[in-house]
C-alpha cells in the first residue's frame, strides 16, 4: 500500500488528505483483478516467503510486483486501522503523515523479522 500511495504521489494522482487518498485508491482498485506496484529492489531483497514473486529489472533498483486486488484491499484496511490510531482529526490527517507512520511500522517489522531469522 505504501508503494501505491507513493506512486500516486509521484504521478501527481495522490490526494493531500489521507481519507481522500483512500477513496482515490478504492477507485483505482475497482473492477481490477491486480495492480502492478513498483518497489525498490532493496526492499524486495529483505522480503521472503512472498505469495507472488516480484519481477526485478535487469538494471536499476526497481522491481514490479503484480499484487492481487483482494490483498491490496486487505492492506488498505490495515492502513486505515493504523491511521485511526493516529491522534489527528480525520479531516486534518495528511497522506504524508500516514506514509511516514507506515515507513516507521515497516522498519520496525523488518527489524523484528530479522531478529527471528
Amino acid at each position: 500500500m505504501h508503494s501505491l500511495m507513493q506512486q500516486n504521489k509521484h504521478l501527481k494522482m495522490g490526494e493531500l488528505l489521507f481519507w481522500d487518498e483512500v477513496k482515490n485508491i478504492q477507485g483505482q482498485l475497482e473492477g481490477k483483478n491486480s495492480i502492478q506496484l513498483i518497489i525498490t529492489s532493496d526492499r524486495v531483497s529483505r522480503l521472503s516467503g512472498l505469495l507472488f514473486p516480484p519481477n526485478q529489472y535487469a538494471a536499476g533498483n526497481k522491481a514490479v510486483l503484480n499484487a492481487p486486488v483482494p490483498l491490496l484491499q486487505i492492506a488498505l484496511d490495515a492502513v486505515c486501522r493504523l491511521a485511526n490510531q493516529m491522534r489527528r482529526a480525520k479531516a486534518e490527517l495528511e497522506t504524508e503523515q500516514v506514509l511516514a507512520r507506515m515507513s516507521r511500522e515497516m522498519e520496525r517489522l523488518e527489524k523484528k523479522m530479522g531478529e527471528l531469522r
